[in-house]
């Protein structure tokens, strides 16, 4: 069953990148139309659950100005999690890393950001602890510097992270404990 709505996630994502003819140009939208449209996008869910190939992500965004908090699932069985860096403070970006959801701690290792985002991510193995942890959580962390600092996701409302957990176990062949 997962398959199928991952075929047809991934059928929609593919027909939204289709391109769009232009409409005539009496028909656009007035500049400060547009900008109460980006207002409106600004207030929408905090939370994306994306399916793909090679991984699947879910993200939480509580603040436009800065990067997500997103935890993703790889094909290889890697799970990373990344968050804005202002979440923590560069200075305190310090050993040891764990991802933490459900009070569980999962040791996790920093890795080198490869872009200019202001953000930094971690990464650990995809047990089926991990799964039962993000799947049975209403908010997960990266906890840095032996806790004296964390980033945190928004609260799980919409029971994203089961999704996502779902997802992750039909990718990886990892399926969480009961």
């Amino acid at each position: 069953m997962i398959r199928p709505l991952m075929i047809a996630a991934l059928s929609v994502t593919l027909a939204a990148c289709q391109p769009k003819t232009a409409a005539p140009a009496e028909t656009e939208t007035p500049v400060a139309e547009a900008a109460s449209e980006v207002e409106v996008a600004a207030d929408a869910k905090p939370w994306l659950l994306v399916y793909g190939l090679e991984e699947v992500f879910v993200s939480s965004r509580e603040s436009p100005e800065r990067q997500p908090f997103r935890l993703a699932c790889a094909k290889n069985g890697v799970m990373t999690a990344s968050a804005d860096v202002e979440e923590v403070n560069f200075s305190n970006l310090a050993y040891p890393y764990a991802i933490v959801a459900s009070g569980e701690s999962f040791p996790a290792d920093f890795v080198a950001s490869s872009n200019n985002q202001p953000s930094f991510e971690v990464s650990a193995p995809v047990t089926p602890e991990l799964l039962k942890a993000i799947r049975d959580t209403q908010t997960a962390r990266i906890m840095v510097n032996d806790g004296y600092a964390f980033a945190e996701s928004a609260v799980d409302n919409e029971r994203m992270f089961g999704g996502f957990v779902i997802a992750c176990a039909a990718l990886t062949g990892i399926t969480p404990t009961p």
